[in-house]
């Protein structure tokens, strides 16, 4: 019975609703615009209506709701204050990222001025040092094959230690 009458209420606030949303002028029946709902949709109607349901207006009317606008405005600031310090940290990072740079750059330019050929031609020579003649270099090649006696001379070396 409830159920019945509640859907009567309904159909009776829909009527009324449909009537001043239409006016009578000069024997025509002219619809009118509705209030804040161009475009919504059904979900947007359905959010319009939402603050007319009980729950909503307990909550909103009670302390429940300061409590909870609390707890996010709480979380806003948290997340402003970690968001700070990562920005914090970040600047520290470029700060530091360009101090190295800078001592990288001097490294560098010490290292070429170091490893000039001309440079080591004069240190060699302050110690003593000679350049052979281009006839007296001879190469080795990069994996010389083992000979018989070089085999059998690590033979006996590996024998005397046990092997190791």
């Amino acid at each position: 019975m409830a159920a019945v009458a509640a859907r009567n209420r309904a159909r009776q606030g829909t009527a009324r609703a449909v009537a001043r949303s239409r006016v009578t002028v000069g024997g025509g029946t002219v619809a009118l615009p509705r209030r804040g709902l161009h475009g919504l949709g059904q979900l947007g109607r359905r959010a319009w209506r939402l603050p007319d349901t009980p729950l909503i207006e307990g909550i909103s009317k009670g302390r429940v709701w300061i409590a909870v606008l609390t707890v996010l405005l709480f979380g806003i600031v948290v997340l402003n204050v970690s968001l700070l310090k990562v920005n914090a940290n970040i600047s520290k990072m470029a700060v530091q990222s360009k101090s190295v740079g800078q001592q990288n750059a001097k490294l560098r330019a010490k290292v070429a001025r170091l490893s000039s050929p001309d440079r080591i031609l004069r240190a060699a020579s302050k110690r003593g040092m000679v350049s052979p003649e281009p006839r007296l270099i001879k190469y080795l090649p990069p994996y010389p094959k083992p000979t018989t006696s070089d085999r059998s001379a690590a033979f006996k070396a590996a024998s005397l230690t046990g092997g190791k």
